[in-house]
């Protein structure tokens, strides 16, 4: 009887652990999302402010948790080599936005749309902190509001556009 208990258990243990399948599954739709993000931020970028890549990243890390976050912020990076302004020292403030929303996303509390907000809300502040020792006049710092504004703004629509996506790929 004891014997078949432990045969039992360990059955039950091997199966809940995740096959090396699947994590490369996980890996390669990770991987999918990053290029897809990176190619829509470069095609996007005639468009001030209104690119996928942050919404895709908060998703990803909302479903997948924090695993992915780094190569997320990793790809948002990417980006920058193949826009018109190229790599900065920006960079590291839309790296660390980008990371930390990810990071907030990936708290399962709380809806997708309030990870969406919270998580562009936070982007903005790393990514405007940066300027702030260079702005002497704060009303030189609120003449990017309006383009924070459309940044959550679109950050929230690509979000409600890759989750209606996502809700009709699982149906």
């Amino acid at each position: 009887m004891y014997y078949c208990i432990t045969k039992q258990k360990q059955k039950e243990k091997i199966s809940e652990k995740p096959s090396e399948k699947s994590n490369l599954k996980d890996i390669a739709k990770v991987l999918a999302v990053s290029f897809a993000g990176l190619f829509g931020r470069v095609m996007f970028q005639s468009i001030p402010s209104v690119e996928p890549l942050l919404a895709l990243a908060i998703i990803t890390s909302f479903y997948k948790g924090p695993k992915y976050w780094l190569p997320m912020a990793l790809s948002y990076v990417a980006a920058n080599s193949f826009m018109i302004g190229g790599q900065g020292f920006w960079s590291i403030a839309q790296f660390m936005g980008v990371l930390f929303a990810g990071i907030f996303a990936s708290f399962k509390r709380g809806n997708l749309f309030k990870k969406l907000l919270g998580g562009a809300i936070i982007y903005e502040l790393f990514v405007n902190s940066l300027w702030l020792p260079l702005f002497i006049s704060p009303f030189i710092l609120l003449s990017s509001l309006p383009f924070s504004i459309v940044h959550i703004t679109s950050t929230i629509g690509f979000g409600a556009f890759f989750e209606s996506i996502r809700g009709k790929e699982n149906e």
